[in-house]
């Protein structure tokens, strides 16, 4: 070997050799650094956690809403069935009133099996009818209680459908 290759080894091996001493003691990942390394991670896993009940709770409320739409327009196909009964205001109900409980005629039956899958499908669920004579229109409410994901607080939503008939 020429004598400049042999005085770079020499070099070399005294770099290795005080690199090996220095380095004996850092071999790892020490328990400080293994604590943040968790710590962090377990904010990571708590913030999808969170994101995934807001997720939840969200799709949660557009199914209400949903089923609200589809209890809304299953009341206008039965006015439409019965038209000449709806035209004639038959079917109104005003948002407080009861129930009825006779069910003699369509109408009565209609509005008590709607308002009984009101009650069953929606929390705290309610539906209330105005027809207008003039114009040949009828406007179908439909209410429930919804639970505000960002809040938690409970709000009364109420969706509403105007028709001709």
């Amino acid at each position: 070997m020429s004598m400049l290759f042999q005085d770079q080894a020499k070099k070399s091996k005294k770099a290795g050799a005080a690199f090996c001493l220095r380095g004996r003691g850092e071999k790892g990942f020490t328990l400080i650094e293994l604590l943040v390394t968790l710590l962090v991670t377990s904010f990571g896993v708590l913030g999808l956690a969170a994101l995934q009940v807001y997720s939840l709770k969200t799709s949660q409320s557009a199914a209400l809403q949903a089923q609200a739409n589809i209890l809304a327009y299953d009341m206008l196909d039965r006015m439409r069935a019965n038209r000449t009964k709806a035209q004639n205001g038959n079917y109104n109900i005003a948002q407080r009133a009861a129930t009825p409980s006779n069910t003699s005629t369509i109408e009565n039956t209609d509005i008590k099996q709607w308002r009984d899958m009101l009650e069953a499908s929606l929390p705290s669920g309610n539906g209330w009818i105005a027809c207008e004579l003039t114009n040949n229109t009828c406007r179908i409410d439909v209410s429930w209680i919804n639970l505000t994901p960002a809040d938690q607080s409970q709000s009364t939503r109420v969706i509403t459908l105007v028709s001709r008939l």
